[in-house]
């Protein structure tokens, strides 16, 4: 798969992971996960691309689950690592992930 940021293209590649979170039969959450090859192909990581929670369902912990999932599923396809970007200005974002135990590494 080439490093192409749209989901209809990364679902070409069987390891993309794209989950929707529903209740009560309405979409809630969605999560998108790319993966991509270096060296090679020896190394395969992961890519948060996209992890979003309606706002009537946020602070429920839904973001969390659905990242703890796509941790575990990175790693059954075969990433040693997932990365997640946040903006700077998005502290709802930033506390999500340190409490999933995600570290700042550059700005």
């Amino acid at each position: 798969m080439s490093n192409s940021y749209h989901l209809e293209d990364s679902l070409a590649d069987e390891r993309t992971i794209a989950e929707v979170w529903q209740e009560e039969d309405r979409p809630v959450a969605f999560l998108w996960v790319t993966f991509s090859d270096l060296y090679n192909e020896t190394v395969t990581y992961a890519q948060l691309r996209i992890l979003a929670v309606h706002s009537s369902h946020q602070r429920r912990g839904i973001g969390g689950m659905m990242l703890r999932r796509a941790e575990e599923e990175a790693q059954v396809r075969g990433a040693v690592s997932l990365r997640s970007e946040t903006a700077t200005d998005n502290a709802a974002s930033q506390a999500m992930h340190g409490k999933q135990g995600y570290k700042v590494i550059s700005y």
